[in-house]
């Protein structure tokens, strides 16, 4: 009895071993593999792609969900490896892990004759590198997730990010705020699709006035966390709001309203840069990236005079024209809306001019002071005076033009002086050479 028990114990600890093998094995097939048809009847297909459906919090932590899916584009369930990374509201890691994941792990469930199946991890908040308020207050806007899957020799791969890549930047809009003293400016990124995106980077902002000149440039760092954001209906709108105070800027002398050539004046262009990724955004072929708005007095330099400048040639001749230059007069704003008064000092009434160039004609011989005042747009003027000797004109004769007062041939290009004094006109030069006295001995 005692020798035959021992086989028998022998067989049955043999058959109980047995038995233990064979459910392990099943166990570990149907954690690794297709479950057996049942599940609402069932049977799960080879998982063709993956997808990380959203992020909650739930007060002890955030909740990721997936759906594998097989390539008929049904839910499916299988077991394998996963790997998931966290971000925060600046896209930088937050939580990261490796973890096995069996097909029984799936949650299950079913609605008429559809049949849902999906996998749901719970990151406890103590497991997590670190966690903002924005994480916890909105986890599906700023909790970007990165998940791969692999069984097999096939890895699946998804992310949700919300925000994709940017692929152009604009100016959307430009305030100035004279009670702050500062320049707002709302930019905005978007991704291939002309949806907003965020993120961080180097932003670069130019101020130029209407003229050219440079007011303000200068590049400073945007964190994805510093855009402003609205969700709605499961999608979201992002914008990086920044300001320029008036003390960083230039000053400009871009005083006058209408430009020439159809420019308006006295604006300011905003233009804008940004680099991320590797990649650089910038006005080049995007449309909208540079806005313009109006200069304030605070802006402005204060208004200098003009500086004007007189050309009178010197010398001419009683009763014949006389041109005056003033193209070289110089103003803060630029020569447009300069005026011209021209005082010639021979007792003729003054005349005004919006261009730098007049002619007068002198009544008689003499020295005469030419006053020019020139005025710009904003009523400021300043003055420069020149001193204009007008010789007699010699009168027609028999054999040529002669003296007035003594009767003589005078040569030509000569003019005769009030004081009987003949001087020459160099044509070449413009200037005044004095000849000889008229008189006998010529």
């Amino acid at each position: 009895m005692t020798g035959a028990s021992k086989p028998l114990r022998k067989a049955q600890a043999a058959l109980v071993g047995a038995m233990v093998v064979l459910v392990a094995l099943i166990a570990s097939a149907r954690a690794m593999g297709p479950g057996e048809p049942e599940d609402w009847g069932v049977r799960w297909g080879r998982p063709a792609s993956m997808t990380v459906d959203g992020v909650a919090a739930d007060g002890e932590g955030l909740v990721v969900g997936f759906h594998l899916w097989d390539a008929q584009g049904r839910a499916t369930e299988w077991g394998g490896a996963l790997e998931l990374e966290l971000l925060d509201e600046d896209l930088e890691q937050a939580y990261w892990a490796s973890l096995r994941v069996g097909a029984r792990d799936f949650t299950t469930t079913r609605s008429g004759d559809v049949v849902d199946t999906r996998y749901v991890l719970e990151v406890p908040l103590a497991a997590m590198d670190h966690v903002t308020s924005r994480m916890l207050d909105q986890p599906s806007t700023d909790v970007p997730v990165r998940a791969s899957f692999t069984f097999e020799d096939q890895t699946l791969s998804a992310e949700r990010l919300w925000w994709d890549a940017p692929a152009s930047l604009v100016v959307q809009d430009v305030q100035v705020d004279e009670d702050l003293s500062c320049v707002l400016v709302d930019l905005v990124l978007l991704d291939a699709d002309g949806w907003s995106t965020k993120r961080g980077g180097e932003l670069r902002l130019a101020i130029e006035d209407s003229r050219g000149a440079v007011m303000y440039d200068q590049t400073t760092t945007a964190l994805a966390s510093e855009f402003n954001q609205l969700t709605f209906w499961g999608m979201g709108w992002a914008w990086y709001g920044t300001w320029v105070d008036f003390e960083d800027m230039t000053r400009s002398n871009d005083r006058l309203e209408n430009g020439s050539e159809g420019v308006p004046g006295r604006l300011m262009r905003v233009t804008a840069w940004f680099s991320c990724d590797g990649a650089s955004l910038g006005p080049a072929g995007t449309e909208g990236c540079a806005t313009v708005a109006r200069i304030p007095d605070a802006l402005l330099l204060p208004n200098a005079p003009p500086v004007p400048s007189l050309e009178t040639g010197g010398v001419g001749l009683a009763g014949r024209q006389h041109d005056f230059d003033a193209s070289l007069t110089t103003d803060d704003t630029g020569p447009r809306g300069l005026r011209y008064e021209w005082s010639w000092g021979d007792g003729s009434r003054t005349e005004t001019t919006d261009g730098p160039y007049a002619s007068h004609t002198f009544p008689r011989a003499g020295s005469f002071l030419v006053v020019l005042r020139v005025t710009d747009a904003e009523g400021v003027s300043a003055a420069a005076n020149a001193s204009v000797r007008v010789l007699r004109d010699p009168l027609p004769g028999p054999d040529g033009p002669r003296d007035s007062a003594t009767g003589w041939l005078a040569e030509p290009g000569r003019g005769v002086a009030a004081d009987g004094a003949i001087e020459v006109r160099a044509a070449c030069a413009g200037r005044t050479v004095a000849g000889p006295s008229v008189g006998s001995g010529r």
